[in-house]
Formats: C-alpha cells, sequence, structure tokens
C-alpha cells in the first residue's frame, strides 16, 4: 500500500513498484512500471477485488497469477497462499518464463547495479 501512494505522490522518483500479494492495487502513473504478484486463493490479495486485471502504469505493467495452494486441507489454516516461499514459487517460475516482459523487468531491476547510491529500507511491525 505504502509503495503504490509513494508512486502516486510525485515526492520520489519510483520508476517501478513490485508486489506480493498486496491486499490493494494502486494506480500508478504512466511512468511507473508496476508487477503484481497475486494467487487466486490469497484471502488477502482477494482484498483487492481482483485489482486491475490489465495492472496499471508504464506499458509492459504486468499482473502474474497462479493458483498458489491447490490443495485443500489443514494446511488452508495456515494461509498457504499468502507464505511469502509460495510467491518464491510464483516468482521462480515466472522468472523462467520466456515473457518478454520478464526479461525486460530483469534489465530494468540490473540497472540499480551502477548506481553510487542506493538507499534501502525495510520495515518489519511485531506484537510485543
Amino acid at each position: 500500500m505504502i509503495a503504490g501512494l509513494l508512486a502516486q505522490g510525485g515526492e520520489y522518483d519510483v520508476r517501478t513498484v513490485v508486489t506480493f500479494g498486496a491486499p490493494i492495487e494502486a494506480e500508478l502513473p504512466d511512468d511507473v512500471l508496476g508487477v503484481s504478484v497475486r494467487h487466486t486463493d490469497d484471502p488477502v490479495s482477494s482484498l483487492a477485488g481482483g485489482g486491475l486485471p490489465q495492472g496499471t502504469g508504464a506499458p509492459g505493467s504486468m499482473v502474474i497469477e497462479r493458483v498458489g495452494d491447490p490443495a485443500q486441507g489443514l494446511q488452508d489454516l495456515t494461509l498457504r497462499a499468502h507464505l511469502l516461499t509460495t510467491y518464491a514459487e510464483t516468482a521462480a517460475l515466472a522468472d523462467s518464463s520466456d515473457d518478454p516482459r520478464i526479461a525486460a523487468l530483469r534489465e530494468r531491476l540490473a540497472a540499480p547495479a551502477g548506481a553510487v547510491d542506493v538507499v534501502a529500507t525495510d520495515y518489519r511491525a511485531r506484537r510485543p
């Protein structure tokens, strides 16, 4: 949600927004590449009401979607479809595809490799 808000605000130079199992799908500006990875059986990403099927943002934006946990059973209580490991599997499947948009995404994500200064911040919330 925060990434989408920052991309919309224009205060920061946001060029790409990649989300995994996000509960919303922000309408991104036309110059921001949007990649939304979601599972059709993930109750969290279902909060987005299906999102926007075509994605939003710059040309080449995409929605990567599959069933995260096709088996039905007690594991459903652990929300396996929303787990990072399940999303990592989906990302690996997408990365191994021959879709030209994935190749373009790889190039875009590799671009900061020549940057002089990069700042990354990871926020986590924990209950006491």
